[in-house]
């Protein structure tokens, strides 16, 4: 093999071809102020292929398929099954299994290796199928959204790859489809919506990237084609644009599995094509903290905040990498060991791997991993105010997650000034701004409660002020009705993590807006360590108010002297109210809303919940530890506490005898070197 065909593969796909780096991009006013011509390097559009690779890599292709039999043979599996079925007009129509339009890239991807005609053979038939039907996906917004989205980007990269191969029957059929519904979202898109774009959202930038891989893949074909990428790449540099610096993707786990890989499909084929660095992004260079930090040891394997899954009543075992290989695409760009080590950990707990064709081509084998130890088990988002602290990387951790940031970070603030054209989009986000989630002992113990219709503040393990909650409480779009800078208030004040323990004091005050609350104030403070978490909320209003504190959980509460317990699986946990004196306690099921899209939600019973509510009053306080045991393990034989304006102290003496005092110093500074514990035996 010539070694420069190598080293062209290897550019393609391990460091993607950073000829230019790209500028700092400044978004205008407006969309259509921001259209411009996006300049193709010479001679990109001669030849097929040239989405992802092109007729040069085929020795190279060959010698990856031969290194990586593992991931090669996923490819051909899925290949070799579309033989074995096809579509009817009406499953494409309806969309249901949109998703499976992967196989096309395996079976045209395997014919580029084998040349085996079988493989050809079956991706046109699919091909073929999909373009004859005129209506891409019936459930929501026909021919402009996600079914039509994923149909067009994978058509259009198989479309690619065979050219050469297809006859001028299957070719003509083909491009008739792929024009037909290119123009369908280019004609939706280009109409400037009269509230403006959700450059946040997922069905903005994911069906704008089928655009514009349609665009590359027809634009010696289509003379509108240049109108298409022009448009889309304006309309995806807005999105990148809007997205939050600190690698946190603030729609939460699951839409950051089936959304995030969009913007790296786009930094691929546009690094390619043009020789800017789409990579050069701050969220891709931090998303792996992302990745790693929200992930779980075992099931559910990951935290499911904002949108994701159904709480209690789904939280099966399911597989956190699909679609995700893209954490080996950012390897490999970045050639960083780190993410290489955070896409393995991730990976080696998945049981699928779908899309085999792009997790082969973005799998990162030149990138060592560095060893798990060399990463704190620890972060602060800074931009989102959220703090990840677990007690170490074994299965067997105990680990804290908490919540002190605006819907979209603080970043977003500014930026949504920035734009005339820009309505926020934040319906997967939950008002649960103050929440904390605790997973121990092998078992998720302080929960979320999924994805909703209605989003509900109670839902979530934080405050209520007269049983009030935050922004615009009880509808999809909690965000709307509240003025940005005032969620932007709300923030983590003070933070301080370190491997013996984590501590975050979070400010969620101004995210409460129902009714005539007045000026509130409403800190929480957190102490996390591997074997309680200690919260300490202040509260207080310029006038009298009814506080109520919340934590949900899988299974039912039980009150036992001086505690609450529940059990999860061989787990359980222990919740110690010791302030206020005067408080109501209550237990029974969490009644949600639920529902994936906005309107009237269905009730559901998710889990149970713990409410602790005061008499009103100008201000109060609650100190609560809650303690993670395995079911073997002995209750601590006392859990006393007390706090005053300087400090907070919490006296454990634990079932073997053994007394610990932990002091937290509130008054202490950010700017102190040591922190705000003292720990004492």
């Amino acid at each position: 093999m010539k070694k420069s065909t190598i080293i062209c593969f290897l550019t393609v796909f391990f460091i993607a071809c950073l000829p230019l780096k790209a500028g700092e991009y400044k978004p205008k006013k407006t969309l259509k102020d921001d259209i411009s011509e996006v300049t193709l390097i010479k001679g990109y559009k001669d030849k097929h292929p040239r989405l992802l690779f092109n007729s040069a890599d085929i020795s190279a292709f060959k010698e990856r398929a031969e290194n990586q039999k593992i991931l090669w043979d996923n490819v051909l599996t899925q290949a070799g099954s579309l033989n074995k079925s096809l579509p009817t007009s009406e499953e494409v129509k309806l969309g249901g299994k949109y998703w499976r339009i992967e196989y096309v890239l395996s079976g045209s991807m395997a014919y580029f290796v084998t040349k085996d005609k079988k493989f050809r053979d079956g991706a046109v038939k699919w091909m073929v199928a999909h373009c004859e039907v005129d209506t891409w996906g019936t459930k929501f917004n026909s021919n402009h959204d996600l079914e039509a989205s994923w149909y067009l980007y994978y058509i259009s990269l198989a479309y690619d790859i065979l050219y050469n191969d297809l006859s001028a029957g299957e070719r003509e059929t083909i491009e008739k489809g792929l024009i037909l519904h290119a123009e369908a979202i280019y004609d939706y898109m280009k109409t400037e919506p009269k509230d403006g774009y959700r450059y946040d959202q997922n069905h903005t930038y994911i069906p704008t990237i089928a655009l514009i891989t349609a665009a590359l893949a027809l634009d010696n074909k289509v003379k509108a084609a240049s109108d298409w990428l022009n448009l889309g790449n304006a309309v995806v540099k807005r999105s990148r644009y809007v997205l939050g610096p600190d690698g946190f993707y603030y729609e939460g786990y699951g839409y950051w599995k089936y959304a995030m890989h969009w913007h790296v499909r786009y930094a691929d084929m546009l690094t390619r094509a043009t020789g800017e660095d789409m990579f050069n992004l701050p969220l891709f260079k931090n998303n792996y903290l992302f990745a790693l930090h929200l992930s779980l040891p075992a099931s559910p394997f990951s935290f499911d905040i904002s949108d994701n899954g159904s709480g209690a009543n789904n939280r099966p075992p399911s597989s956190p990498f699909a679609w995700c290989a893209m954490l080996y695409r950012f390897a490999g760009v970045f050639n960083d060991g780190k993410m290489k080590a955070v896409a393995d950990k991730i990976a080696g707990m998945s049981s699928d791997a779908n899309d085999p064709g792009m997790y082969f081509l973005w799998y990162a084998d030149k990138v060592k991993a560095a060893p798990m130890e060399e990463m704190p088990p620890y972060h602060y988002f800074s931009d989102q105010d959220f703090v990840g602290w677990r007690s170490s990387w074994e299965d067997d951790a105990t680990i804290y997650l908490f919540r002190s940031g605006p819907p979209e970070g603080h970043a977003a603030n500014s930026k949504l000034k920035e734009f005339k054209d820009w309505i926020m989009n934040a319906g997967h986000v939950h008002p649960d701004i103050g929440s904390f989630w605790i997973y121990a002992k092998g078992a998720y113990l302080a929960v979320d409660t999924g994805y909703t219709a209605n989003k509900w503040t109670k839902d979530h393990n934080t405050i209520l002020v007269d049983g009030k909650g935050q922004g615009d409480d009880g509808t999809y779009h909690n965000e709307r009705l509240m003025p940005y800078k005032k969620f932007n208030e709300v923030s983590i004040k003070k933070q301080f993590l370190s491997k013996d323990y984590g501590y975050a004091s979070g400010d969620i005050s101004g995210a409460y807006m129902k009714g005539d609350l007045g000026k509130l104030s409403l800190l929480r403070h957190l102490v996390m360590t591997k074997n309680y978490l200690l919260v300490f909320d202040i509260l207080s209003g310029e006038k009298q108010h009814e506080y109520t504190w919340i934590n949900h959980s899988d299974k039912e509460y039980k009150k036992e002297s001086g505690y609450y317990v529940t059990e999860n699986g061989k787990a359980r946990l222990l919740t110690f109210t010791l302030l206020p004196a005067d408080f109501k306690a209550e237990t029974g099921v969490a009644t949600v809303m639920g529902g994936t899209a906005p309107g009237a939600g269905k009730k559901e019973d998710r889990g149970f919940e713990l409410t602790l509510q005061t008499e009103k009053a100008g201000s109060t306080v609650f100190l609560n530890v809650l303690v993670p045991l395995a079911k073997e393990e002995k209750n601590p034989l006392s859990v006393k506490g007390s706090a005053d304006k300087k400090s907070v102290t919490v006296e454990f003496v634990w079932y073997t005898g053994l007394k610990e005092k932990v002091t937290l110093d509130l008054d202490w500074a950010q700017s102190e070197a040591a922190g705000p514990v003292i720990f004492s035996k």
